[in-house]
């Protein structure tokens, strides 16, 4: 994680950086995926058990703050050992977060913000 200068914070990586076939995956302790640890290729879904492990470490100890309902379920299913276990797509992702926010009756907000491949994101993250 990473801060512009106004204090947001950037997501700048998932754990699993991949540098061509003449150097080693760089990997994040504690946030990459197993399968990657044990050696496998980068995949979405290994993304998402990234970022689950970053939910869990902003969550933090069950019960230490007020949550909505159904969220440590779902950041439970995305830190999934089994790649086919995990939400199969950050879209898929999101709509549950969304589906979280529309049941405990919060404002929409963007709580993710999901970069396709090929857009920018300025430093204040609009697009």
């Amino acid at each position: 994680m990473l801060l512009t200068a106004s204090g947001h914070p950037k997501l700048a990586d998932f754990g699993a950086g991949v540098f061509g076939t003449d150097r080693p995956a760089a990997r994040t302790p504690g946030i990459s995926p197993p399968e990657i640890l044990a050696g496998g290729q980068p995949s979405v879904r290994g993304d998402v058990y990234s970022l689950g492990r970053l939910l869990e470490r902003c969550l933090g100890d069950a019960g230490a703050s007020p949550e909505p309902a159904g969220l440590r379920a779902l950041v439970a299913r995305i830190v999934a050992e089994p790649p086919a276990m995990r939400p199969g797509s950050m879209e898929e992702v999101l709509d549950e977060l969304r589906a979280i926010e529309d049941r405990a009756g919060w404002p929409a907000t963007p709580a993710v913000v999901l970069v396709a491949e090929g857009d920018t994101v300025d430093p204040e993250g609009t697009r």
